[in-house]
This record gives C-alpha cells, structure tokens and sequence, in this order.
C-alpha cells in the first residue's frame, strides 16, 4: 500500500490524478471521522474559526503570549509561530519544530492537548508561564501509541527561537512558545509538517498544489479521513 500511496500522491502532485486514484484515496482511507486529530481546511478563515468556535467551548482561564521579534520585520511572514498565542487548559495544539530531548517523538506536525498553564513570578517584573502538554506519540501502528508530557517554558531559549536566513545570514529572529492552535490548520500552514492523524477537506481548494500538500501531510492513509476528494479539486502548476 505503501509504494500504491507514493505513486497516487506522485501523479496528484503533477495534476495527473485518475478515477482509480481517487478510489483508492476513497477506499483505504478512514471511514468515519479520526477523534483528536487535526482538521485541514484550504483557507485561514475556515480554521480560524473553527480554532474559535472550539476554543469558546472551554470554560477555562485564558492565557496570552506575545513574541519577541528582532531583526527585520517584513521577514517576519515566513515565521510559523504567531506574534500572539492565545491558550487555555483543555486546548488542543501543535507543536511547530522538532525538540530533541523530549520524553517522546515531538516534531514540527505533533498534536497534543494543554494540561496546564502555571505562572511563576520570581521577581516584580519576571513572570515565567510553563505549559504542560500531553502528546500522543502513534510511531508506525496506533495499537503502539503511547502518551507523554513535555513542559513549553516561556523566554527567549533556543526551544523557543525562530529564525529567519537569508543568504546564510539571520535577518530576523521571533522568540515564542513554538505552539498554535490546531483544532484546525489551514492547508497552507501545515506545509512541512507531519501528522499522525487529519481530518482533511478539500471541498474549496483553489491554489495549484493544495491536494498535494494536505494528502501529504500525513504518515498513513488510514491516519487519513478525506472529505470532498474529486479529480476537479487537483490542480498543479504547468511544467
């Protein structure tokens, strides 16, 4: 199936996709909609406001985080990690780079759940939050998935930098807790990610490639459930 999924995600990339392609998406993916997974939409409205109507559900203190940019600002669009971050015990996320380090597998894709946020205050002007998340790590089977915790710690740590290169020179530097809501994502921020698990729609896809990365996205494709899969909603760009 593996070697199957490879050569189908090839000819969706290259706009060559085939009704056999499409049955086969359709009929090895998940049958009814994953729990605790992200949702992939193709545009920021859709996940914003799911993220929203999501996160009014909690009855919970809410927690504010604001970055710390340097360097120049207009680099700062290629950054993941959002100027503001606003969390609450009970919210799902996504952790955005890779932490080595960690009680398990945490990278750039994994989701987890916020157990609890606890503010420190060492001195009147140094406040320290720590967020503890719980993951779930499903390495290559579900049957194996195993919980574990790791604890964000705000301040400007290498855990919490990202930096932006041009030219092998570092032109701008955002320190933030390297999280954002992930309830949903749009197809466009998932890019480089990688998923255990996605609720994936494509009924509004509208950019060349957008099939291709949310497809993509994930390790498997029973870690796949697939709204709205056509030949119509595959595009890519001309060679």
């Amino acid at each position: 199936c593996d070697s199957k999924l490879l050569d189908a995600l090839s000819r969706v990339r290259k706009g060559q996709i085939t009704d056999e392609d499409v049955q086969f998406f359709n009929e090895n993916s998940a049958r009814e909609p994953l729990q605790d997974c992200v949702n992939l939409f193709s545009t920021n409205d859709e996940s914003d406001h799911h993220n929203r109507c999501m996160m009014a559900k909690i009855h919970a203190q809410i927690h504010p985080f604001r970055c710390v940019d340097s360097g120049d600002e207009r680099a700062m669009t290629s950054v993941t990690a959002p100027r503001e971050l606003f969390l609450k015990a009970g919210a799902q996320v996504m952790c955005l780079k890779n932490i080595s380090g960690a009680a398990g597998c945490l990278v750039n894709g994994s989701v987890g759940k916020v157990v609890d946020v606890r503010v420190r205050v060492s001195e009147p002007e140094r406040i320290t939050a720590y967020i503890d998340v719980e993951f779930t790590d499903y390495g290559d089977e579900s049957d194996n998935a195993h919980k574990f915790m790791h604890s964000f710690v705000t301040g400007c740590t290498q855990e919490n930098e990202f930096s932006v290169i041009q030219k092998e020179k570092v032109v701008a530097t955002r320190y933030q807790i390297p999280l954002r809501l992930a309830w949903a994502v749009s197809i466009h921020k998932s890019q480089g990610a990688t998923f255990d698990r996605a609720c994936i729609d494509l009924s509004r896809t509208f950019e060349c490639g957008q099939a291709y990365v949310a497809l993509s996205r994930v390790r498997t494709l029973a870690g796949m459930y697939i709204k709205n899969l056509t030949k119509k909603c595959v595009k890519a760009n001309s060679v």
